[in-house]
């Protein structure tokens, strides 16, 4: 996990760091280098700065306009579930995620569950 950062695979370097290609979705390698998870709070924060203003160990992303925990990483947007489910489980979700108890904020593991779009439907 603490490899070189030109050794993670689809990164290249950057003024700031590093980012991932475009085309290609963030690795857990790369996310777990930059992200912290507590899977007993929901709370992502950062491992190092992820720009100024912002100190290692702050918390990762902000409510969007819709509740869901939203995170900028590496010049793209990910959602705070989908990046609990990708810290934990070490893999992006092949489905939908949903919040069991139905709070788009609460991103603790055991409130988390990948699941069919119908069956994520079905818990409104």
């Amino acid at each position: 996990m603490n490899a070189p950062i030109s050794s993670l695979r689809a990164t290249r370097l950057s003024a700031r760091g590093f980012t991932a290609d475009r085309k290609d979705q963030v690795t857990f390698e790369v996310a777990a280098r930059l992200i912290s998870y507590d899977a007993a709070t929901g709370v992502l924060t950062w491992r190092e700065s992820p720009r100024y203003g912002i100190p290692a160990g702050a918390i990762a992303g902000g409510k969007s306009g819709r509740g869901y925990v939203v995170v900028s990483l590496l010049g793209r947007k990910f959602t705070g579930h989908r990046l609990a489910w990708l810290l934990h489980y070490g893999a992006w979700p092949t489905q939908v995620i949903d919040h069991i108890n139905r709070d788009k904020a609460d991103n603790r593991i055991a409130n988390l569950r990948d699941v069919a779009q119908a069956v994520n439907l079905k818990n409104r």
